[in-house]
């Protein structure tokens, strides 16, 4: 696993995006099946602009999410975290649906 940015403040998502994608253009010529762990904006509270605008020129790309129980945007980043996960959802059940992929229920 490679985290290539760990908790950026306030640089804009395009800034770091851009420094992603740059850093993992290099880490998958050599390692191209890896797991990649991208950071982003305010201590990588901010993974809903991350969600809107994903890194799409790599497979593995994971974001970090985290959580600040002490202090007060705790309730926001969550509501952050659950907005991007519906983004995730809505976006894996187009590509079911376009891929003809049905789901299994268990």
């Amino acid at each position: 696993m490679y985290e290539p940015w760990n908790e950026p403040v306030q640089e804009s998502w395009e800034v770091i995006k851009a420094y992603h994608e740059a850093v993992i253009s290099k880490i998958r010529a050599n390692d191209p099946d890896n797991i990649i762990i991208c950071g982003n904006r305010h201590w990588d509270q901010e993974c809903d602009e991350a969600s809107q605008n994903p890194i799409a020129s790599s497979p593995n790309i994971a974001y970090s999410i985290h959580f600040y129980a002490a202090n007060s945007p705790a309730v926001a980043s969550r509501q952050r975290g659950e907005s991007a996960e519906k983004w995730r959802r809505s976006v894996c059940h187009r590509i079911r649906h376009q891929l003809g992929i049905r789901r299994r229920r268990v």
